[in-house]
């Protein structure tokens, strides 16, 4: 260099012709000194100013330089295509790489949103819930945590907390055959509390000696409450003798039924309940803090069964007059992986109802901090999946999975930022993309 370049301009070097030298040559740290001479352009700008003194014009090439190469890197390095036909009346943020808005329509059901805590799920649901009700459509939010109540503050939307429910899971809904709803309640409340084929099959009989003992099939009007199903297990162990196998299989039911009547004994003291099919035309906040993991997620999975069987007893299909959005968070706890990998028993009855009721205008949206915990019914029939800043490797890549995300769609969901989601649709535009949720006070 000192070849073609006077001594009293090399940098550092001492001269008796200081006056010379220009007073204020550029600086440039160890990091951004190796930036600039690998990139040939900004590094010939540089030696123009070495050797011609500090001139503004140079200073600002060289930053214009690095600043172009670092966005050329920067867009190179972004694994995102730019989305197209994703706007939607229901809306869910805005596209990242050009600002577009991203919503789905009423009709594309479900909805899954994943995120660590602080990540922008509670706000993404409560903009959500918020849309349904500007377009009438009324919701039904499970909260576990007391959180929506205040988070909403929408005089729009009615309150009960759990100690004012009254609901008799045994009362069959309006239309549907008894005989079927039998079943599908004892499949609910085997898959939820592991009974397995034996005990099941001796719950369904008590059930139906007790529909037979209330005239249920002759349409009386009249139900057992789980009171009354406690009672008659009892009164046919009664009559078996202690060592036999049948009745270890009534005992193991009567133990179960017991256990939920003590979790909830004033929701379940009741013959006929609240209408369930008429309590959620208006939108509602079901406040369910402080039971049991095991049976709030019994009773979220079997209000959610009685709502789709109603449904599709009463051919709800394809109608926007019976819309209902269905809000739950930590869905993790209503609907386990760990359910469908049962050696001994099937896929649970509610995934098969959830994958059907779509058709009947009941939209599931499910929010949860660990997606690898989450049954996959819910991720295979989930219309829009939204993936927020993750903390655990395996549900990354669990959800990478689940979104068919490339290797490098994968390593950059690492950077997300709180407000920042990888989205996904199952329809319009099928390739993930990035969004931005505005925060709302």
């Amino acid at each position: 260099m000192s070849d073609f370049i006077p001594d009293e301009y090399i940098p550092g070097q001492r001269n008796r012709r200081r006056g010379n030298m220009p007073s204020n040559r550029p600086r440039f740290s160890n990091g951004n000194l190796r930036a600039v001479w690998n990139n040939d352009n900004a590094a010939i700008l540089m030696l123009n100013s070495l050797i011609f003194g500090e001139d503004d014009n140079i200073n600002e090439l060289i930053q214009q330089e690095m600043m172009t190469e670092t966005m050329c890197r920067e867009i190179l390095d972004y694994p995102f295509d730019v989305p197209q036909n994703i706007d939607g009346p229901i809306n869910l943020g805005y596209a990242e790489i050009n600002g577009d808005p991203a919503g789905i329509f009423p009709k594309e059901v479900h909805t899954l949103i994943v995120g660590a805590s602080n990540m922008g799920k509670s706000t993404l649901n409560k903009r959500l819930m918020r849309q349904y009700m500007n377009a009438n459509i009324p919701i039904l939010v499970i909260d576990l945590e007391n959180e929506y109540q205040s988070l909403l503050n929408d005089n729009r939307i009615n309150v009960l907390d759990v100690s004012g429910l009254k609901w008799n899971p045994l009362e069959v809904p309006p239309g549907m055959d008894p005989v079927l709803y039998r079943q599908i309640f004892c499949s609910v409340f085997a898959d939820q509390l592991g009974l397995l084929i034996a005990s099941k099959s001796f719950l369904l009989k008590a059930i139906d000696g007790l529909y037979k003992l209330y005239g249920v099939y002759e349409g009386s009007g009249k139900f057992p409450s789980l009171y009354e199903l406690a009672d008659f297990l009892k009164k046919m162990l009664e009559r078996m003798k202690s060592n036999s196998r049948t009745y270890t299989y009534g005992e193991v039911c009567l133990n179960r039924v017991e256990g939920f009547i003590l979790a909830l004994p004033k929701v379940l003291d009741c013959s006929t309940g609240m209408p369930l099919h008429i309590l959620t035309r208006g939108s509602t906040i079901l406040k369910l803090h402080g039971i049991d993991f095991e049976y709030q997620s019994l009773l979220v999975n079997l209000i959610l069964s009685w709502l789709c069987c109603h449904r599709i007893a009463n051919g709800m299909r394809n109608n926007p007059a019976y819309d209902l959005a269905v809000f739950i968070d930590e869905a993790q706890r209503m609907f386990d992986s760990a359910l469908e990998h049962r050696q001994l028993q099937g896929i649970p009855a509610i995934s098969h109802l959830i994958a059907s009721v779509r058709k009947y205008n009941l939209k599931i949206c499910v929010s949860a901090q660990q997606p690898s915990l989450l049954a996959s019914s819910i991720k295979a029939n989930s219309f829009c999946k939204v993936m927020l800043g993750l903390g655990d490797g395996g549900d990354i890549m669990d959800m990478s999975s689940s979104m068919f995300l490339t290797p490098e769609q994968t390593y950059y969901s690492r950077k997300l930022e709180t407000g920042q989601a990888i989205v996904k649709f199952a329809g319009r535009w099928t390739e993930p993309f990035i969004i931005r949720i505005p925060y709302e006070d």
